[in-house]
């Protein structure tokens, strides 16, 4: 009876031992090195080599094949979120240039001014603009100036034209008086002549 039991302890020992590389393959949150190191050390041990039954490793090599294949999955996919991100990166990019020149666009329309197709500062177009007026003030002005000088030299002539001809009128008419005059005393004249012949 004591060798029976001491057989099923024997056969216990050895179930309870081939059940514990299995707790490689069960479904727990274990990662792969891990899985493997249960696997490893839990297996029996023939001389220098260790004896894993074809199951349990069946078992590893599908659970690494799907950690493979889950990994490219994985890569595959941040593979695609990477390229739309990168789309959306160059689609920011072209857009952000696109405001940058909108911007300089405002930035130059705000600060210049155009005048007959010719770009110019505005600070410089009211300073160019203040110099133009200032010369066009100061040749009025001076017009004004020549023509009031031009006025005064005609009131001048004028007047000096006006004091001639009524010099001349009065040299005419004290001209004519003398000639009436000669022209009445050359008749008493040639009368007192005519009488003295007559006589």
């Amino acid at each position: 009876m004591r060798n029976i039991l001491f057989l099923i302890a024997i056969m216990a020992s050895l179930s309870g031992m081939a059940q514990i590389p299995a707790d490689a393959l069960t479904k727990d949150n274990k990662s792969l090195p891990e899985r493997y190191y249960i696997l490893k050390s839990k297996s029996q041990s023939y001389n220098d080599y260790k004896v894993i039954k074809e199951v349990l490793l069946d078992g590893m090599w599908r659970l690494i094949m799907d950690s493979v294949a889950a990994q490219k999955a994985s890569i595959h996919q941040a593979e695609t979120n990477i390229a739309a991100l990168q789309a959306d990166i160059e689609g920011l990019k072209t857009n952000l240039s696109e405001k940058d020149k909108v911007m300089e666009d405002m930035e130059h329309d705000s600060t210049h001014i155009d005048v007959v197709g010719i770009p110019f500062h505005k600070a410089t177009f009211v300073s160019l603009a203040g110099i133009i007026i200032a010369g066009l003030i100061i040749g009025i002005l001076v017009v004004v100036a020549r023509l009031k000088l031009q006025h005064k030299s005609l009131s001048e002539k004028s007047l000096a034209l006006n004091a001639l001809t009524h010099e001349f009128d009065d040299y005419r008419h004290r001209a004519m008086e003398k000639q009436t005059k000669l022209s009445r005393e050359l008749q008493d004249e040639r009368n007192k002549l005519y009488g003295l012949r007559s006589s």
